[in-house]
């Protein structure tokens, strides 16, 4: 990953991010188990479930500082042969074992040999496990980074800010109040549904003109967050139905733009990247690939569940054993030149 001195701040919200990632997985997860919670650990396991939802956007505003940086020139070439191929090597390798299991787990645990076949055609069809979802949606933004260059290198600063609110308004207030209001169709839209545009161009748009936002706005922002999450929360309709009744549909939401905006700056305001933040930040990826393994094999293979454990024993657990060995899983694999160079 390129990285300047000027960007040093992107390892501290790329490991922070990746945390975020993994916590917001294991309360994914327990949240299945409503049945087993007492109603006060299910309003809390959803709220501490919804927080998190900056992560993922979190990444690609990320891409959009490095990628888009007017002084790093990517030619086309450059863009299939280390991104893209790192992207598909890793939906290869990480992919096919994870399309894999699934089948397996979904067969009860039985074996058949036509699982592997199934498996690699899974992962062309993108129904792999959850999480690398991820991928095929960066391999979808490096794809068009010419013409995203090409926009903002050219673009002015008015230009690109008109740019950001029509891309807010279609790819996030629009499509939210169509949730909200199913009934009430848009006639309406642009050519481009994809609110992972807007997070690309708004990561570049605040490192390139220097955005800052008062720390005492931003921390006041996400305990309204916080707390408008805490009260929504109280709606059985909201455990029972997702985020989806409130227009809260993951990454497209108003509010996760803001929430994703509010962490972003102040993190780039607040905390300066070091020595270790700089290590774990290349340990991210693996990270990510790898650590819905470790929830698997907790809450399927062992049985460490809310079923027949204390919740908070589970949550501190499960947590610190995904964060920990995904680390180190990481570290290790890392270490494997070829894996390094062309995967991780």
């Amino acid at each position: 990953m390129y990285n300047s001195p000027a960007t040093g701040y992107l390892n501290v919200l790329k490991v922070y991010a990746c945390i975020a990632v993994i916590i917001f997985h294991v309360f994914s997860n327990i949240v299945n188990f409503g049945s087993s919670l007492t109603e006060i650990e299910q309003y809390i396991c959803v709220i501490l479930n919804n927080i998190w939802l900056w992560h993922v956007p979190s990444f690609v505003m990320i891409s959009g500082v490095l990628f888009l940086d007017k002084k790093k020139e990517i030619p086309v070439n450059k863009i299939y042969k280390k991104y893209v191929s790192r992207i598909a090597l890793a939906l290869v390798v990480f992919g096919v074992p994870f399309a894999f299991m699934q089948l397996f787990f979904d067969a009860h645990y039985q074996f058949h040999v036509e699982q592997i076949g199934m498996a690699v055609i899974n992962v062309f069809r993108g129904q792999s496990w959850e999480h690398m979802w991820y991928l095929y949606m960066i391999i979808g933004l490096y794809i068009l980074l010419p013409l995203f260059k090409v926009f903002v290198n050219f673009a002015s600063k008015k230009t690109l800010e008109y740019v950001l609110i029509v891309l807010f308004i279609f790819t996030s207030v629009m499509p939210t109040l169509q949730n909200i209001f199913p009934n009430y169709k848009f006639g309406l839209y642009i050519p481009i549904d994809s609110v992972f545009v807007l997070y690309l161009l708004l990561g570049h748009y605040i490192h390139r003109y220097d955005l800052r936002i008062n720390n005492k706005l931003l921390l006041a922002t996400g305990l309204l967050y916080l707390l408008y999450m805490i009260s929504i929360s109280l709606n059985d309709n909201f455990i029972n139905g997702g985020v989806d009744i409130i227009g809260l549909d993951d990454n497209i939401s108003p509010l996760i733009v803001i929430i994703t905006l509010c962490v972003f700056c102040f993190i780039r305001q607040n905390i300066s990247s070091n020595k270790i933040y700089n290590f774990i930040s290349r340990q991210v990826f693996g990270m990510y690939l790898i650590h819905p393994l470790f929830l698997n094999i907790f809450f399927k293979f062992i049985g460490f569940t809310p079923q027949k454990h204390p919740l908070v024993l589970v949550v501190i657990c499960i947590t610190a054993v995904a964060v920990m060995f995904s680390f180190l899983f990481s570290v290790v694999v890392r270490r494997i030149k070829i894996v390094e160079k062309y995967v991780l």
